[in-house]
């Protein structure tokens, strides 16, 4: 139960904030950031090397989507319309 729960300490929740292409869960990963213990983990400078590929590689290995991406879009010009961006935060 819950007590169990916050009793171990062990247990510490990681965070993983990753950038992507579009709003998919299996659009690619262009940029991330991980943090665990509250602090932040050093990942390779190498997209090739980092954990998963995309966000759905993450799920599948027991992350969980805790917010997916702001969609709302914003006029900048007469015909352009620009995002807030592809943001994807996930924990476990």
């Amino acid at each position: 139960g819950a007590a169990e729960l916050a009793g171990d300490a062990s247990r510490c929740q990681e965070l993983m904030i990753v950038e992507t292409s579009s709003s998919c869960p299996s659009s690619r990963i262009a940029a991330m950031k991980r943090f665990a213990d509250g602090a932040p983990q050093v990942l390779p400078d190498d997209p090739e090397q980092w954990p998963y590929a995309t966000p759905l590689e993450a799920v599948r290995d027991g992350w969980r989507i805790i917010a997916f991406p702001e969609l709302a879009l914003q006029l900048v010009g007469d015909d352009e319309w620009h995002g807030l961006g592809f943001r994807f935060v996930l924990e476990r």
